[in-house]
């Protein structure tokens, strides 16, 4: 059942999403200031500067829209464009695409598992949230709920992202966790790959996606006023600055300047950045492990 009163976007159809604007969420201004000193929401343009470009994938976009529409009817919530093409890897979607649906059962997932397979063989990842889950799950999910307010962008039906609130003592809770087991799993990939250059690239490109914002999670957990244009490399600045030690601001930015593609490494300099990361990366545990949690 949809709860009435929300504002709801237009169905869409492939010419409309063309050249259709997402609906800023911040159009009250009072909202706006709040968020941007808590959390320095982008706008729909910084939004959208933030995904990577979608123009050949645009047909195969409008496909998925249209056949999740129609096969799903009232059950579909909503769908957004969403992701950061930073630390994007060769082997990732070029696009990916948030389905929200009210409910999830087998029938659904019978209904649009076909869809969706066709969309990932051209590109497009979907990813699948049921309503309650996308707004109760902000704190278990702070990567993908800090990814999807920067950079969701709403194709059609109800915009919940003013819904979605990131509160700083909950999400203490899980930041330690989140930190921890990224840590784990580079050490993993690095035993399990005995040091290959082409897969140390690969974990430390994906570990630079999630760790942005992990970062703007730490920052939030620690009070500290997150960047209004969230860049990597203002992000990063900020953490140095306001919650480790500047010490560590030379890897990360190494780190950021490899997973944006403006460095390149070989392999001594790639295994000496990957351990340096780790140890950075413990640094910033130990920071979030001595909070306190509300």
């Amino acid at each position: 059942m949809l709860v009435q009163g929300r504002k709801r976007a237009p169905i869409v159809t492939s010419e409309s999403f063309k050249t259709k604007d997402r609906r800023s969420f911040d159009d009250n201004e009072s909202l706006s200031k709040r968020r941007a000193s808590t959390r320095g929401c982008m706008t729909s343009t910084a939004r959208a500067a933030q995904q990577p470009k979608n123009d050949t994938l645009q047909p195969t976009i409008d496909k998925t829209v249209e056949a999740l529409q129609a096969t799903l009817g009232e059950r579909m919530v909503a769908i957004y464009t969403f992701g950061s093409s930073f630390g994007r890897t060769p082997q990732g979607p070029r696009m990916r695409l948030l389905l929200v649906v009210d409910g999830v059962d087998r029938a659904l997932l019978d209904d649009i598992a076909p869809i969706a397979t066709r969309a990932h063989r051209a590109g497009v990842a979907l990813r699948l949230e049921t309503q309650e889950a996308l707004i109760r799950g902000t704190d278990a999910f702070p990567v993908f709920s800090l990814e999807l307010l920067d950079t969701a962008q709403l194709v059609c039906g109800d915009d919940l992202l003013p819904q979605l609130k990131i509160e700083p003592g909950r999400l203490r809770l899980r930041l330690e966790q989140s930190l921890r087991t990224m840590h784990r799993d580079l050490v993993r990939a690095y035993l399990e790959s005995g040091g290959a250059p082409q897969r140390l690239a690969t974990e430390l490109r994906r570990a630079a996606h999630r760790l942005i914002y992990l970062f703007q999670a730490t920052l939030i957990a620690c009070e500290v006023e997150v960047p209004a244009d969230k860049t990597p490399a203002l992000v990063i600045a900020a953490l140095c600055r306001y919650v480790v030690t500047p010490a560590d601001s030379e890897t990360w930015e190494k780190l950021r300047s490899f997973a944006a593609y403006e460095a390149v490494f070989d392999r001594g300099p790639l295994v000496e950045l990957y351990a340096n990361v780790l140890q950075a990366l413990t640094t910033v545990i130990e920071v979030v492990d001595r909070m306190e949690v509300a």
